[in-house]
């Protein structure tokens, strides 16, 4: 099971090195924007192995990801985050996805 914590100031560092690896560029993958909505929407993160996920409660406060953020096989980092969602009771669901984004993850 992922180990998610709440996102702090003193996290900047660390989130944005593995939001650098990516070439989305949007607002919504931006450790301030990350940060500053964090309340509203519980925004947590977690990093294992070289991946970097992001979960967070939707307007009807169900639990969603943002697509991981890693260097390895993207199969991978989906299936890490449908185990992590096995311990809740809502439909698994990853938001802010681009069709890029889910051409990627169909291939």
């Amino acid at each position: 099971m992922l180990q998610f914590k709440s996102i702090e100031l003193k996290d900047r560092e660390i989130i944005n090195s593995h939001l650098a690896k990516q070439n989305y560029r949007a607002s919504d993958l931006c450790f301030t924007n990350l940060y500053c909505w964090g309340k509203k929407f519980d925004t947590q993160f977690a990093v294992t192995d070289d991946w970097l996920f992001i979960r967070f409660k939707d307007n009807n406060k169900r639990n969603s990801y943002l697509k991981p953020i890693g260097t390895g096989d993207i199969k991978e980092g989906i299936g890490i985050i449908q185990d992590d969602h096995t311990q809740f009771d809502t439909v698994f669901q990853i938001r802010g996805l681009t069709r890029e984004m889910i051409d990627e993850i169909e291939a």
